[in-house]
This record gives C-alpha cells, sequence and structure tokens, in this order.
C-alpha cells in the first residue's frame, strides 16, 4: 500500500512539470538545432518527430512534387537545342523525381542548398550533387559588400580537411534568410521547441489516462487497528486490479477520480501549439493531425491559399539559384562538347500549383478564354498543364492536319473545350 502512495506521487509529480524545461531555455548553435531537426525528421529524437516530419514532407511536396521543366525564353524557336539540353540535364539529375523531392526537403530542413558539379563522361552530361551541409559545416563567405554574390566556400572548416571553393564552382541557395545574412532558415527553426512540447503534452496525457484507466479505491478508517485491519483483508485478496489506498481517516469508501481541469488544460496546450506550428510553417492544422479545428467550410475551402503562396515563394527562391546553376552547367557542357549554348534562351521553371478540382477550375477560367480575355497559353497553364508550349505545338499540329469547319473564333472554342475535356478526363482517371 505505502508503494502504490509512492508510485502515485511519482506519476502525478511527472505529470505536473515539463522535467527538461530547464534545458530548453539555453542557448544552443545554429548546427546543433539543425541537428536536433534532422532527427526529429528521421523519426530518431525523442520529442517531436511526428510534427517536424509532416511539416517537411507537406512543404517539400507542394514545391516539388509536379517537377521541373525546361522552358525557352523566346517565341523564335531559336532555343530548341538549349532546351533539350536542360531537359537532359533535369532527367539526368533526377530532379523530377527522388532527387528533386530530397532537394526540397534539405532546403526545409537546413535551410539552404549548396550545389557543385562535375562532368560524368559515361553519359557525357553534367552531374550536380548536393554538399551536405553537417557532414562539411560549410561556411559562406560573400563578396565585400555584395551579399548576392558568393566569394567562396569553406568546406570543414578549422580541420585537417578544410578546402576553399571559389564562388563560382557553387551554387548556393539560402531559404527564409536576411539580406545581409550568410545562411538559411530551416521552416521548423522557430518553432523546434513547440514541435517537442507536443509530444511531451501527449505523453503527460497518455501517463493521465492510464494512471486513471482502472478503478483506484481509497480506503479510510479511524485508527491505526482499523488500517491494519484492511491492510490485512487486501493482502489476503492478493489485490491485483491496479492499486488501493489506505489513510487513517474517519471510516469511508470512496474512488479517487482524476481533476477535470488536468486533462481539458493539457488538450488546449496541444490544440495552441498545433496552432503556433500552422501559423509559422503555413501547414493547415489538417495536415498537423487535428481536422476539427478547422472553424467553418470556408476555412476548409481556402486552407491552402496559404502554403501555395509560400510554395510559389520558395519556387521563386529555387528559380533563382537554378537559373545561376544553368548557367554554369551549360559553360561546362559547352567547353566538353564543343557547343555554343546560350543558357540565356531557356530557364528552368515549376509547373503550376493546382488544387483544386478540375470542374472549379474550369468554371472560372473556361469562360475567360472563350471570350478571348485570356491567351491560350494562360489558360492552359489555370488548369494544370505541365508544359503550355509543348501543348500548343500539338494542338497546332493537329489542327493544320484537320479540315477546317468553321470560322477562326468556332476553331478557338472548340480547341479550348478539347483541352478542358482531356484535363477532366485525366482527372477522373
Amino acid at each position: 500500500i505505502s508503494s502504490s502512495i509512492v508510485d502515485s506521487y511519482h506519476i502525478l509529480n511527472h505529470t505536473s512539470k515539463d522535467s527538461d524545461s530547464t534545458e530548453r531555455s539555453k542557448t544552443i548553435g545554429r548546427l546543433d538545432r539543425i541537428a536536433e531537426i534532422r532527427k526529429m525528421y528521421k523519426g530518431e529524437a525523442q520529442w517531436g518527430n511526428i510534427p517536424c516530419s509532416s511539416v517537411i514532407q507537406f512543404n517539400g511536396t507542394f514545391q516539388m512534387a509536379n517537377g521541373l521543366i525546361a522552358l525557352p525564353t523566346t517565341d523564335d524557336g531559336q532555343a530548341s537545342e538549349e532546351v533539350a539540353v536542360a531537359q537532359d540535364f533535369i532527367d539526368f539529375n533526377n530532379l523530377n523525381e527522388e532527387m528533386g523531392l530530397m532537394l526540397a526537403s534539405e532546403g526545409e530542413l537546413s535551410g539552404q542548398v549548396l550545389l557543385r558539379w562535375r562532368w560524368d563522361r559515361d553519359i557525357e552530361m553534367v552531374k550536380t550533387y548536393l554538399v551536405p551541409l553537417l557532414e562539411t559545416k560549410y561556411v559562406v563567405a560573400y563578396k565585400e559588400g555584395d551579399y548576392t554574390q558568393v566569394d567562396h566556400v569553406v568546406l570543414y572548416p578549422d580541420t585537417e580537411l578544410e578546402e576553399r571553393v571559389p564562388g563560382h564552382q557553387v551554387v548556393f541557395i539560402k531559404f527564409r534568410g536576411i539580406i545581409n545574412g550568410s545562411y538559411g532558415v530551416p521552416t521548423p527553426m522557430p518553432c523546434l521547441e513547440e514541435m517537442q512540447d507536443i509530444d511531451k503534452a501527449r505523453q503527460d496525457l497518455r501517463k493521465v489516462n492510464h494512471l486513471f484507466a482502472f478503478p483506484t479505491p481509497i480506503f479510510t478508517a479511524a485508527n491505526e487497528q482499523r488500517v491494519g485491519k484492511i491492510n490485512t483483508i487486501i493482502n489476503a485478496l492478493n489485490w491485483k486490479i491496479g492499486k488501493a489506498l489506505v489513510l487513517q481517516e474517519s471510516e469511508s469508501l470512496k474512488y479517487a477520480e482524476i481533476m477535470g481541469t488536468g486533462s481539458k488544460e493539457l488538450r488546449e496546450e496541444i490544440t495552441m501549439l498545433i496552432q503556433h506550428i500552422s501559423s509559422v510553417t503555413d501547414v493547415p492544422v489538417h495536415f498537423l493531425g487535428h481536422p476539427e479545428l478547422l472553424s467553418n467550410r470556408s476555412t476548409s475551402d481556402s486552407m491552402f491559399e496559404g502554403p501555395v503562396k509560400r510554395a510559389m515563394a520558395t519556387q521563386r527562391a529555387w528559380m533563382g539559384g537554378l537559373e545561376e546553376l544553368l548557367v554554369k552547367v551549360f559553360g561546362m557542357y559547352n567547353m566538353q562538347a564543343t557547343k555554343t549554348l546560350d543558357p540565356s534562351l531557356v530557364a528552368i521553371g515549376f509547373p503550376p500549383i493546382r488544387t483544386g478540382n478540375v470542374k472549379d477550375v474550369l468554371g472560372a477560367w473556361l469562360p475567360l478564354k472563350v471570350s478571348k480575355n485570356i491567351s491560350q497559353r494562360t489558360f492552359l497553364e489555370k488548369i494544370g498543364v505541365e508544359n503550355p508550349e509543348e501543348e500548343i505545338q500539338r494542338l497546332a499540329q493537329e489542327l493544320e492536319q484537320e479540315e477546317p469547319e468553321g470560322g477562326e473564333e468556332d476553331e478557338e472554342l472548340t480547341q479550348a473545350v478539347a483541352v478542358a475535356e482531356a484535363a477532366a478526363a485525366a482527372e477522373g482517371a
């Protein structure tokens, strides 16, 4: 019986306070926090694994799920070879497949990406690869007074493996950083403790539920003799159903119950932490495991606005870095393949992000196309066609092979409706 009292005290005492509160108040280095975030993402940390993994995968998927496309920057048809080489570079490096998604995850986890490249003699194409942050602990130095151009990068600083790489041999992309900063900010960095606290609150709630998951009788007796007698009876019964408490007090029998506010406050804490994480990362609460926090239908319908805008902003940072990478890759390709390709004739971009269903998208954009208020290319982009230029060329070729039966306006209407029907059919499949 005495051990029951001690056990109950320790459990309640543990759930009533955060044993790591003093440790979390300490200031730790940026790389240490990034290492902790990486452990959480891989499921190797003690706390915060689920929310961290959800945030990284959600934002990374929005950025790179549709892949990359090589597009001409002019409409005169003079960039066909440049576009083909750029697309070959994308395909060879699997930037439309697992490598693109892993790069997106790296950008979310580290807040930055450092790329290098080399010539692959067997494939005769440029191979790009990521320089890992935690393994090399690289430091980026910008040119004096210019935070847009990298002067050099130091790999393995202050070690025997230290290497100084000139800026023209690397491409550095930072996300969510400051304009005069030399590093980016990982998405979970501002809410690292909140992610950990969610798991701690859930663990506390689980302990409370386990503690009161079975009836715990409290026997009270008027004197020590009565207490001893009750103990003798309980021991004779070989009591195994949970725990029992015997106290010296007035004669009574009652059951220990959890205070109504304890469980409620833990749930409110979890809700508050979920909302904080959602506000920092733009991941809707629905994807953090709490769909009940969506207040109404209007909120649920518009919950993708924030993630889409955030993904588009991150994609702009990617496009700036990929533009620089393409220039340097074409320089190596021209030298190795004895070519004179112009990187300014091609750009690497992202297909449009589409979150609504095809019916809603067509309802919004098809009338504008029929009334000639938007171009064919804009219409194709809005309904989710990945490469509008190629689709327009295919349509033009098909129309040339067919005998027109109506006027120009009828042809455009038929063309727009055909594309819309094809998109709807693809969505249904």
